[in-house]
């Protein structure tokens, strides 16, 4: 192998290692939520194996093509106020901000928070109807939200993670992103809570809860909800 051959696997070499570490690619972790804003996919939180409750954010540009088996992370630089894991995620509808919602937080001072992706601002949003000193949604975790044009966002059931998740959630939150608003609904009788679910808006105004786990009445034991018992609802007009 002449001078030249070895030059060009050395240049090679450095040139691979400086492109991987100069990556953000994030820890292993599971746990987390996401939200797209524009053709940015944002990723929050988390647990890995450093820590229970990761404030860290990530994004993948998706306006660029990109190697699946390398995608091109980036880490923002603010990381969030708090730890969280187990939470959920919704984008406002004219993409200006991402609310995080519920989960494993690190602090118990609200349950929501709005990020701001253009100036990289966090804040607490005042919401109407939204009683943090009393609200039963603190500690809420092991959701789904999804949200419809106007901004109204559903979140499903849940339970409490402050009682080792013993406590579930028998109720449908509304909250509002446009007017700031949230509200209660308590669920049928004939509706069995769950938690770690799938959340599917469908064009037409249906969500589809299907999978995680559910309990018959408060006293029975938690069990996986079968594929064959998929729950629906019909969104507010």
């Amino acid at each position: 192998m002449n001078n030249c051959q070895n030059f060009f696997i050395y240049f090679t070499l450095i040139f691979t290692y400086s492109f991987v570490i100069s990556q953000d690619i994030p820890d292993v972790r599971y746990e987390h939520s996401s939200a797209l804003i524009n053709d940015k996919l944002y990723f929050f939180g988390g647990v890995t194996d450093t820590t229970n409750s990761s404030n860290e954010v990530f994004y993948i540009d998706l306006s660029n093509k990109f190697d699946i088996f390398a995608p091109p992370f980036k880490k923002v630089s603010i990381g969030m106020p708090v730890g969280d894991n187990l939470g959920t995620c919704v984008s406002s509808p004219d993409n200006s901000a991402i609310f995080l919602i519920g989960g494993r937080m690190t602090s118990t001072s609200t349950a929501v928070y709005k990020f701001d992706p253009i100036n990289l601002q966090w804040t607490i949003p005042i919401i109407s109807g939204f009683n943090n000193s009393f609200n039963s949604f603190i500690n809420r975790q092991e959701i789904n939200a999804v949200i419809d044009s106007k901004g109204k966002s559903y979140i499903f059931s849940g339970n409490d993670y402050d009682a080792g998740g013993g406590n579930w959630s028998y109720e449908m939150n509304l909250f509002d992103v446009t007017s700031m608003t949230w509200s209660t609904l308590t669920l049928p009788a004939n509706v069995s809570p769950r938690t770690e679910y799938t959340a599917t808006l469908l064009p037409t105004a249906f969500i589809i809860y299907l999978g995680g786990y559910t309990k018959l009445t408060p006293t029975s034991a938690t069990t996986k909800a079968s594929f064959n018992d998929v729950w629906s609802m019909i969104l507010f007009k």
